[in-house]
Order: structure tokens, then sequence, then C-alpha cells
């Protein structure tokens, strides 16, 4: 059950992405964070309501030790950075590669499974090291995105260096928030709030954080107009349900297995933009995007 809850969050993740790569060109990455995660918290509010014995807020801050608040406190927050660094990534650099960057994300995740007293197995250490040569493959930047590229007169960069710089430095950020993340609510979150709980108080924190910081972070929060709306509406469900799968998963199989799986997501992104996107790499990134895979899957064994 955990891996097919895993393959199906790669599936839904990865296309939330692709969805998101348009919204957040056209409002911006905060905003289109901002109201996506409204749609994700307005879902499973409406579903923990429906549920028998509703959302139970009460009951979860009596039951629920300090120690688990505090985790489930400093993981929201973390998503809301890497989240807001995946978006910006999606909004300034190139999808087929941001997105392959930022599913490295277990590399991190199982090295803290292993300071945490998991032992890795040498064909682990392998797909670590993959991991590592695939970003530096992938984050080198080349000539070449959409037919070619053109010189900026005033840096002398071509414009396909200047997105890939951009895009790969807001994808690691991601990469690292997220695999810090998923390692706390595998281990420390999930066994006692289970997989729905967790992600209905990252989106309650998500909206006040950024509610919070637009003002200081000098980002408007207006509604967006036009068919804007559906594209974030999607994205807001298929990531919400594409977490939610991942949360349940890991209460069923092992939680590097699941967070393995659904970052496979980087491929269903990739495999989209290019179908539709026609977005263009060098052989030495994709190279570098191959290895990445190939370390997720080394890492899973």
């Amino acid at each position: 059950m955990g891996i097919f809850l895993g393959l199906s969050a790669a599936i839904t993740w990865g296309t939330a992405d692709f969805l998101a790569r348009f919204a957040a060109r056209r409002v911006g990455a905060y905003r289109t964070m901002f109201f996506m995660q409204l749609f994700g918290f307005a879902g499973l509010t409406a579903y923990l309501s429906l549920r028998r014995g509703g959302i139970g807020f009460g009951n979860l801050v009596r039951h629920t030790p300090g120690p688990v608040w505090i985790w489930t406190l400093g993981a929201a927050l973390l998503n809301v950075v890497a989240t807001l660094a995946l978006y910006r990534a999606f909004e300034t650099g190139v999808l087929a590669l941001a997105a392959p960057v930022a599913s490295s994300y277990p590399v991190l995740t199982i090295l803290l499974d292993s300071w945490s007293g998991e032992k890795l197995t040498g064909v682990r250490w392998v797909g670590l090291a993959a991991a590592v040569a695939g970003l530096v493959l992938a984050a080198t930047p080349h000539i070449g995105f959409d037919g070619g590229s053109r010189t900026d007169e005033q840096t002398g960069k071509t414009v396909g260096e200047r997105k890939v710089a951009t895009g790969v430095g807001w994808a690691v950020l991601a990469s690292a928030g997220f695999g810090v993340m998923f390692w706390l609510l595998g281990f420390r979150i999930t066994p006692v709030l289970g997989g729905v709980t967790p992600i209905w108080i990252f989106r309650v924190v998500a909206l006040l954080t950024l509610a919070a910081a637009s003002s200081p972070a000098g980002q408007e929060l207006r509604l967006p107009d036009g068919r804007v709306w559906w594209l974030l509406a999607g994205t807001g469900c298929l990531d919400t349900t594409a977490f939610v799968s991942t949360c349940v998963g890991m209460t069923t199989e092992q939680v590097s297995v699941v967070t393995v799986l659904c970052s496979l997501f980087g491929a269903v992104t990739v495999g989209l933009a290019w179908l539709f996107l026609r977005e263009r790499l060098s052989r030495r990134q994709w190279m570098g995007i191959a290895l990445i895979f190939l370390g997720i899957i080394l890492v899973s064994t």
C-alpha cells in the first residue's frame, strides 16, 4: 500500500508542479503559493469536518505532546520556505532542470536517517554519490535554451546561463528544506498525528506565515484575475493529495522507501515540460538528471 501511495504522490506532485510553473509566471511565486495553500486548506478542512468526530482540534491540543508540536511547527515552516523556493525556481528558471534538482531531497533525508542511527549500505552510499554528481552536472550552465541563447549587453552572460544559475539555486534550497521536512514527518510527526492532520496544520501555518510576511517582504496578496484560478485550484488540490498520500504511506511502509518513490515527481515534471514546453537541455545536463534519478533509486534499496 505504501509503495502505491508513494508512486501516486509522485504523479500528482509532478502534475501539480507543472501547473504551478504557469501560475507562478502569471501571478508570481508568492501569490501562487498562498492561494494554492488556501485551496488545500479548504479541501482538508471540509474532509476533516465531515469525518467522524470532525477536526477535533481541542482533543488534538490536549493529547499531543509538546515536542511533537515543536517538530510539526518546524516542519511546517520548512515546508513554507522549501515550497516558496521551488515555485521561485519554476518562475525564474527552467522547469525540466529545477524539478529533478529539487526532487533529490531523499539524499538528505537518508543522511539524517543515518545520523539518527540507521546504517547505510554500500549501495546507498553509491546512490548518494551519484545524486551529488548529478547535481553538479545538471547545474552546469550551458548555451541553448529554446533554440539558442542571446548575450546580455550589461553582464556578458547568456540568458540560458542566468536561467540555470537562478533556477538551480532556488531548487537546491527547496531540496534541502524538503529533505529535513520529510525526515521530521516520517520519524517525529506522522507516528503521532497520522497522515492527514499534519498536512492540515501545514496549510494553516503556511497561510498565517505568508499573510504576516507579505507586507515586510513587499509582496501583494490581491486576488488574481482570469483563468489563473484554475491553475491555482489544480495545484492546491493535487499538491495536498500528494502530501496526504505520502504521509499515509509513511504509516504503512518504510519512510525511506516512500520518500524516494514520491520524489520521482521530478521525472513526471520533466516529461511534461519536454512534451508541452519543449524545454531543451544539453547532453551533459540530461546525464546529470539521469544520475540524480539513479541515485534516488539506489538510496531506496
